[in-house]
């Protein structure tokens, strides 16, 4: 994945909370039980693949910094 591709998923993740206000912000918490989930943990899959997986709780940080004012998109 390019960073042009990680920023768009960066904005398109900012942009689904701020449409749906009942998410509020992202809350990875390494299982099930946050609102920021990885599809293998539901379905036989390998989704998000090792590259995103590894990086979950880079983007909801990320993502909580921009719904918070506190990072600009790139």
């Amino acid at each position: 994945m390019g960073e042009a591709a990680y920023n768009a998923l960066i904005d398109l993740l900012v942009d689904i909370c701020k449409r749906n206000p009942g998410i509020g912000h992202l809350n990875y918490t390494g299982d099930t039980t946050g609102n920021l989930t990885m599809h293998k943990w539901f379905h036989a899959t390998q989704c998000p693949g090792p590259y995103l997986e590894a990086r979950f709780p880079e983007i909801a940080a990320k993502v909580n910094a921009r719904l918070d004012g506190t990072e600009t998109p790139s």
